[in-house]
């Protein structure tokens, strides 16, 4: 029988969660990206740094959305996540997310608009691998259990 409440990750845990996952990022993207644009390190580290917070907002919301739908298709709780759903969580993550850095990466980076898409395609084969990880990590270091509500 489907309850009526479902346990999602708290607030703090989400926050902890997004914050990991970008800081792990950043330290795999910034020594790639330095070396594709030739750009310095601080140059990279900070148009990098701008991508992540946009990215890091957008995660939490996307994750949780994810979750949620998840759970009222399947009743299952996100760290129960089969692989299969986790390429997809990863993916779509990693694919909506082109619609945030894309613009960041013209304006911050002084990218044309192919150049862009190009660096931001690269960034997002590289997160989309580092999100399956992660998140499976993740969750079997921090698993949820079931609210008895």
């Amino acid at each position: 029988m489907r309850s009526l409440f479902m346990t999602l990750r708290s607030a703090r845990d989400r926050a902890l969660q997004s914050l990991l996952y970008e800081a792990g990022g950043l330290c795999l993207s910034v020594p790639l990206y330095m070396a594709w644009a030739e750009f310095g390190a601080g140059q990279s580290l900070g148009l990098l740094v701008a991508l992540s917070l946009a990215v890091l907002l957008w995660s939490g919301l996307f994750s949780t959305a994810f979750d949620w739908a998840e759970h009222r298709l399947t009743d299952r709780l996100s760290s129960d996540r089969p692989w299969g759903w986790r390429l997809l969580h990863a993916v779509l993550l990693e694919a909506t997310s082109i619609l945030v850095t894309l613009p960041l990466l013209v304006l911050l980076g002084g990218l044309g608009w192919a150049e862009a898409l190009v660096a931001d395609l690269a960034l997002t084969l590289l997160y989309a691998t580092w999100a399956w990880v992660f998140h499976l990590a993740y969750d079997r270091f921090h698993p949820l259990t079931e609210s008895t509500e």
